[in-house]
């Protein structure tokens, strides 16, 4: 795509992008809508105020009104997103999902509360990817070395997301924990059958397992089908709080929207931005055979 010699930031752009951006769009929306409906609609504490009101021991009831602010902002952030993505917007994105990650390592309540960053690290690598190829004010054109880094940030990201769910399977397989709970309420609200404690541990044992298997697979193979297969995966993993809660889980979909939208961002530019050419064999050079006549 490049000419040698050239700049690598004035390439043209690359095949699907506009698809990219538009997928990118969505993910981000269904964040921000996922933030505060699980503020304003499940009435879940927000990790970021309750954290920071934990110095300066605020009142409850200031503390509730700080998240409902910033969930009334979230709103308006996931509007913009999707109508025409704004720099600043996404900046205060990406700083607030950050934050969140951070502060989820101070959960009491998590064990394995250390693990949150990596497990939350598509959901604000997402709104960075955006930001990549599509800034905006001022116009910055996607060139091919905004766009691959865009995707490696996604794939290294999707990675490290699927490696930590993989931990955290294996780990509640032999003491149990919230997931072993989730595959116990799918099992009963989405298909209707009971199971007890140590079948859904030995079932939570397979899903890690499927999700080191991704975490392999997305960082050494460059076939779109790999990144087809986690989106796949992604999307069923963070449907699950659907199939488990209904409405009191629906707010965890649209948070995890990341989990099936980075990998399939990776998708989209494998499949339309990347063109495999077929093997092209090189014969051995041999010397040539020497005439009769020559010494």
């Amino acid at each position: 795509m490049s000419v040698p010699g050239s700049n690598p930031f004035e390439t043209p752009r690359p095949r699907g992008v506009p698809l990219m951006q538009g997928t990118l769009r969505v993910v981000v929306g269904m964040y921000c809508f996922g933030v505060a409906a699980a503020r304003l609609h499940q009435l879940r504490p927000d990790r970021v105020v309750e954290f920071l009101g934990r110095p300066g021991n605020l009142p409850e009831g200031q503390v509730n009104q700080f998240g409902d602010l910033l969930a009334y902002g979230m709103i308006l952030c996931g509007v913009l997103t999707l109508l025409r993505p704004i720099s600043l917007v996404l900046i205060a994105i990406v700083v607030y999902a950050a934050a969140a990650s951070v502060a989820g390592m101070f959960d009491d309540q998590n064990a394995r509360a250390h693990w949150t960053p990596a497990l939350e690290a598509t959901r604000w690598m997402a709104p960075l990817a955006l930001l990549l190829i599509d800034f905006w004010p001022p116009r910055v054109r996607p060139t091919l070395v905004l766009c691959l880094s865009a995707v490696g940030l996604l794939r290294m990201t999707t990675a490290a997301m699927f490696l930590a769910q993989g931990i955290i399977c294996i780990d509640q397989c032999q003491h149990g924990g919230a997931w072993a709970d989730l595959v116990q309420s799918v099992a009963l609200n989405g298909f209707q059958r009971t199971i007890d404690a140590d079948v859904s541990q030995r079932c939570l044992g397979i899903v890690g397992g499927v999700n080191f298997a991704v975490a392999a697979c997305l960082m050494t193979s460059r076939n779109p089908v790999v990144p087809l297969l986690a989106t796949i995966w992604g999307g069923l993993m963070a449907f699950s709080y659907t199939l488990a809660g209904a409405r009191a889980g629906y707010d965890q979909t649209l948070l995890r929207a990341s989990e099936w939208g980075a990998p399939l961002i990776v998708t989209i530019f494998q499949s339309l931005s990347v063109k495999d050419h077929k093997p092209d064999y090189v014969p051995e050079i041999t010397s040539p055979p020497k005439s009769p006549g020559k010494k």
